[in-house]
């Protein structure tokens, strides 16, 4: 993964400072009123995955309905498709949410979505512009679990290169689109040798 930032901000934003980049664009901090300052709107979280004992393993791939509600609720983290909050179906019901959230006053969303629990550019994007809710996205990492091996070989330069690329020019999935903070860096214990590069 080659990623080249230059040292200086885009050049229609030639400072960022007291400013939000927002999914959107720039913004004043005067207008995001009302905010939640972490959350997840997409996201995979199957790194999270706890395996049931071995007579509620059918019960980990159940679909959700009124039966199964009882399990799942005990054993969220159990479930498979409890993890999976990037289909369609769960767009869906984002974008019902978020607008309810604006309906009642929201007005901003600070989105924590990181690399290895697949953050969604461009549904941030778009979500943000259907509901008109502000959303600030992270770059970073998550924990070392979640992350593609191949990661665990790149230099910390690299890694604080593709952080920096983010905010100042666009997401690697998303060019057009740039993140407004450093986060979640998620760390568990023990601290993998690979968090440290993450952290520094």
């Amino acid at each position: 993964m080659e990623i080249t930032a230059k040292n200086t901000p885009n050049p229609d934003h030639p400072s960022l400072s007291g400013k939000i980049q927002s999914v959107t664009g720039i913004l004043p901090p005067s207008v995001l009123g009302k905010t939640m300052t972490h959350e997840h709107l997409s996201m995979n979280f199957d790194v999270a995955f706890v395996k049931p004992v071995e007579a509620d393993l059918k019960k980990s791939i159940m679909p959700f309905s009124m039966e199964t509600l009882g399990w799942i609720r005990y054993n969220p983290y159990s479930h498979k498709p409890n993890l999976q909050l990037n289909d369609i179906e769960c767009e869906k019901a984002i974008i019902d949410e978020m607008k309810h959230y604006q309906s009642i006053g929201g007005n901003s969303i600070v989105e924590c979505t990181t690399h290895g629990i697949s953050r969604k550019a461009q549904f941030l994007f778009d979500l943000s512009i259907l509901t008109g809710v502000n959303i600030i996205a992270g770059t970073g990492y998550y924990v070392a679990a979640a992350q593609n091996y191949k990661l665990f070989e790149e230099p910390v330069e690299q890694l604080a290169e593709v952080m920096r690329t983010e905010q100042l020019e666009g997401c690697i999935e998303a060019r057009e689109i740039r993140c407004g903070l450093i986060g979640e860096i998620g760390c568990s214990y023990p601290l993998h040798s690979i968090k440290h590069n993450f952290i520094i």
